[in-house]
């Protein structure tokens, strides 16, 4: 796969990550708020972004995963990632991403969404079953909002 990309919006730098971004990432992913909305480990234990930003590096590598360190573009003050998860066998990808705490609620978020979005069609084809392509719509529910409906 070929070296990871850096996109650029108004307002953000989408990198590729660097060991230096370890402390932050550790600092903003530990928090009880980030880690409610998501699957990252609380506590986040030292050590723990070190290797996760080598699993990162990895993941691109092996072409299962691009992952880019969300950065203020004015200051490069790091606040958050996003990725997208890659299953060649589909040419399918799937996108995540959180932001530290403090900078929710300001469209930070929106923004690298558009950008990857923009960069994941612009690169990707879509998803393949029994060699055709096929458009899918998947749909995700919480276990308490079925029990709400049955």
């Amino acid at each position: 796969m070929p070296d990871a990309p850096s996109l650029k919006t108004t307002r953000l730098l989408l990198r590729p990550f660097q060991l230096s971004d370890a402390p932050a990432v550790q600092r903003l992913a530990g928090a009880k708020e980030v880690a409610a909305g998501t699957f990252l480990p609380h506590p986040y234990q030292n050590g723990m972004a070190e290797q996760w930003i080598a699993d990162q590096t990895r993941a691109h590598e092996g072409g299962t995963a691009v992952s880019f360190a969300i950065t203020l573009a004015g200051d490069a003050t790091f606040i958050g990632s996003i990725s997208l998860d890659i299953v060649q066998t589909h040419r399918h990808a799937r996108l995540g991403y959180w932001l530290g705490f403090p900078y929710w609620n300001q469209g930070y978020g929106t923004e690298a969404v558009r950008a990857v979005l923009h960069y994941g069609f612009m690169q990707r084809e879509h998803y393949v079953r029994f060699d055709r392509l096929v458009d899918l719509e998947l749909y995700g529910m919480l276990q308490r909002d079925f029990m709400e409906r049955t």
